[in-house]
């Protein structure tokens, strides 16, 4: 596993990265990782992901339908979420002590999923320059692609056209170019630049294993309640 915690130097609270030791869409495998770093898998919370910019405020057990990241404004519950290639987008706010997590594939990045969470920080007292993020492993600019046919949808700054049909898309660079505009100081953004395409002996990547690829799960909360 990947250990995230010092980055946010805080006390007690944790955030974590597992590898494809198993996987982690099992409910057995999320419990035994949750309670391995010391977190209360019945506290834990986990979306129902869809590729939306659907996220959700978590201030009960509850099932987050159609959400694809979540915040906490309470010590109480740990949040988590599942990927296999698109960005785990790690949130925290020394100040306030909100966290959040956010999955942000491709159509998350597009519809800017990442910059909806900021802005919820912002509203609940939140400043965007107190907010430290991490970008985990993901999909990397030098294996993702896409069509010609929805080239449009991406920031050309961050295109890169591999042929006359296929472009390569750098997602995490414009994740972080979003945070920079939005306020969040570029030495808070923290990028785990390990592509999950190319490193198939750490990470699932469902562009390279299709649909037997199994999930990664990151994970973020309170040891101290």
């Amino acid at each position: 596993m990947i250990n995230y915690s010092e980055i946010f130097n805080t006390t007690g609270f944790v955030a974590y990265f597992s590898n494809n030791d198993c996987n982690y869409t099992l409910e057995s495998n999320r419990n035994r990782f949750i309670s391995e770093v010391d977190l209360d898998y019945k506290y834990a919370q986990l979306p129902s992901q869809t590729h939306s910019s659907n996220i959700k405020i978590v201030n009960s057990s509850a099932s987050y339908q159609d959400t694809d990241g979540l915040i906490s404004t309470s010590k109480i519950y740990s949040l988590g979420i599942l990927v296999a290639d698109c960005i785990p987008v790690f949130l925290f706010d020394s100040k306030t002590k909100y966290f959040g997590l956010v999955h942000s594939g491709w159509r998350g990045t597009v519809s800017k999923i990442t910059n909806k969470a900021i802005n919820l920080f912002v509203s609940f007292g939140s400043k965007a320059e107190d907010i430290q993020v991490v970008l985990g492993p993901a999909i990397g600019h030098c294996c993702f692609e896409i069509e010609e046919d929805i080239a449009h949808l991406f920031k050309p700054k961050f295109l890169s056209k591999k042929n006359s049909k296929k472009f390569s898309y750098d997602l995490k660079n414009a994740v972080i170019d979003d945070l920079i505009l939005l306020g969040v100081e570029g030495k808070k953004i923290i990028n785990d630049d390990q592509c999950t395409f190319c490193n198939s002996k750490s990470f699932f990547s469902y562009r390279r294993q299709k649909d037997s690829a199994g999930r990664m799960l990151a994970l973020m909360g309170w040891i101290d309640k």
